[in-house]
């Protein structure tokens, strides 16, 4: 029978379901409680009370477990609330005073109904009534590290500041996946066989820790074997619940390696069974990739080509028409500048021409080196002048 892919835990009631087990419950606060007082508990004085309380402002606890005990002649409850979820609730100190509370009016009622006083208020006002301790523990399992506040006080405004004034407490901390997993192989008992499951492990690190139970903590066929059976046959999936129950019938621990072995090859064929595929649709999803990737690279660097030749060819075809726009400017230029330059040139010969007639008329009256003051001519150019006007006559 195939391996199935996963392993998964119903949360609501697991806890719940086992530690109603006094012999569970006992074991859970002498293990992981370091207090002496839990020295002094024993099966006998253990007594399971009601839990199931009703509050205004917060949900009806149905995981939670209370117990009672008789401690040196003095009742003490144990109050444990069970966090199965994935986040942390910040509210826990304020919930657990709210169950304390309704703990403490449970057994005022209870002290009142008892009395045989005519005023059975009254016994309660006595100078020897005490509240029984009411010990608060949270059991959690999430993955990420419980931030929660563990002091009453933390959770009241300035409460430094009044320090002795304010309601004050602290409750017990159990963290299921604070444990490694050497601490709970070495504990050899049931509840740290169930922390050992209940850790956040993938499917053969599951498996094998099944293995690491039946062959170093407890026997198989064993009443704990039977416990740690009953239990995964609650919080197992319906996928796996036979396979993985059907290891607790093994009768020695030879037996149980055999049948661990065998699930991890089942285990290994589906993990590469499952990786062959993987391969094959990644290669399909990864050749659809690559051709639309390809194809928007494709525009990406004909479009950069694009440009790179039409900026070439924008230069050829710039230069070609800036070498005929400068032709016709140049002309145009040419032109103006050659009207100009005429122009210039005509007002100078005209300037010439009107002294050469001046110094004409004033030949036969003016001597040369007069005309050539008045007309600004050289006494040279008077003299040619005057050898022109002779040859003519």
């Amino acid at each position: 029978m195939p391996y199935k892919k996963t392993i998964h835990t119903r949360q609501d009631k697991t806890y719940r379901n086992f530690l109603k087990n006094k012999a569970i419950f006992l074991e859970l606060l002498q293990t992981f409680v370091a207090e002496e007082w839990t020295t002094k508990l024993t099966i006998e004085n253990l007594h399971e009370e009601k839990s199931k309380f009703v509050l205004s402002d917060f949900d009806e606890r149905e995981s939670d477990i209370l117990y009672s005990a008789t401690i040196d002649d003095s009742k003490v409850y144990f109050y444990i609330l069970c966090e199965v979820q994935s986040t942390i609730d910040f509210s826990m100190p304020i919930r657990i005073l709210s169950y304390t509370w309704e703990i403490w009016r449970e057994h005022i009622k209870s002290t009142i109904d008892k009395s045989t006083l005519k005023n059975a208020k009254e016994e309660i006002k006595k100078r020897s009534f005490r509240l029984p301790p009411v010990i608060p523990i949270v059991l959690y399992n999430g993955a990420e590290p419980w931030t929660a506040n563990k002091k009453f006080k933390d959770c009241i405004a300035h409460a430094d500041l009044f320090s002795n004034y304010v309601i004050n407490f602290e409750y017990l901390l159990i963290d299921v996946n604070s444990y490694t997993k050497q601490d709970l192989t070495q504990l050899k008992n049931v509840i740290s066989s169930i922390f050992l499951l209940d850790q956040k492990i993938n499917q053969q690190e599951f498996v094998n820790r099944i293995e690491v139970i039946l062959t170093e903590m407890i026997e198989p066929n064993s009443p704990y074997a039977l416990w740690m059976k009953n239990w995964l046959s609650v919080v197992l999936d319906d996928s796996v619940r036979d396979e993985v129950l059907s290891i607790f019938d093994s009768h020695n621990k030879e037996e149980v390696s055999y049948m661990i072995a065998n699930i991890n090859q089942t285990i290994k064929e589906e993990r590469e069974l499952m990786r062959k595929l993987a391969t094959k649709e990644g290669l399909q999803e990864g050749f659809k990739q690559g051709i639309e990737q390809g194809i928007k690279q494709g525009i990406k660097q004909g479009i950069k080509q694009g440009i790179e030749q039409g900026i070439e060819r924008g230069i050829e075809r710039g230069i070609e028409r800036g070498i005929e726009r400068g032709i016709e400017q140049g002309i145009e230029q040419g032109i103006e500048q050659g009207i100009e330059r005429g122009i210039n040139q005509g007002k100078v010969i005209g300037i010439e021409e009107g002294k050469i007639q001046l110094v004409i008329n004033l030949l036969d009256v003016l001597d040369d080196e007069t005309l050539a003051a008045k007309s600004g001519l050289s006494i040279q150019k008077i003299s040619e002048i005057r050898a022109e006007q002779d040859n003519k006559l």
